[in-house]
């Protein structure tokens, strides 16, 4: 790998935790019906997704008017790399982590499963029409906002802090 990928997977995973951290505390200082299609409003697995989905895609645009890219195909290796990391932090922290309910851990595991999450982002980028990207978003949004008010009998969907 080169040494220019290796800082910049550093400084990206150092942005994602960042926006994550922005995106998880947002819906508590703007909470009404629009920030909760987007935003996590309870501390349940499930919505800890809304708050990696939309940090990968902050971080997309980010890095979208930083270089210039011309094009959205590096939109949909996000959405997989998104979804990765919800696969894996959801597994971990659902059922190893949270019966420890350390602060600490978590945040180490997921900033390790965000740079994980970027290798693959960096080794698989398939190319794709702009408009099959824009809609593979919209439906991942439309999604995570319906399952907010309809969550399924499921101890993913279940905010075990109240």
């Amino acid at each position: 790998m080169k040494k220019l990928y290796i800082i910049w997977l550093i400084l990206s995973s150092f942005t994602i935790l960042f926006l994550s951290t922005i995106v998880h505390s947002l819906y508590d200082i703007f909470p009404n019906f629009f920030t909760s299609l987007f935003l996590p409003i309870n501390e349940s697995i499930w919505e800890h997704n809304k708050m990696i989905v939309l940090a990968y895609f902050l971080f997309m645009i980010l890095e979208k008017i930083l270089f210039k890219k011309n094009n959205c195909c590096y939109i949909l290796p996000a959405i997989f790399c998104s979804i990765l990391v919800l696969i894996i932090y959801s597994i971990i922290y659902f059922y190893i982590l949270n019966k420890q309910e350390n602060l600490f851990i978590t945040i180490i595991t997921y900033f390790i499963i965000i740079i994980i999450s970027q290798l693959f982002y960096y080794f698989c980028k398939p190319k794709l029409n702009k408009k099959i990207c824009l809609l593979l978003w919209i439906i991942i949004f439309i999604i995570n906002a319906i399952l907010t008010y309809y969550p399924l009998n499921n101890p993913l969907f279940y905010d075990f802090t109240k």
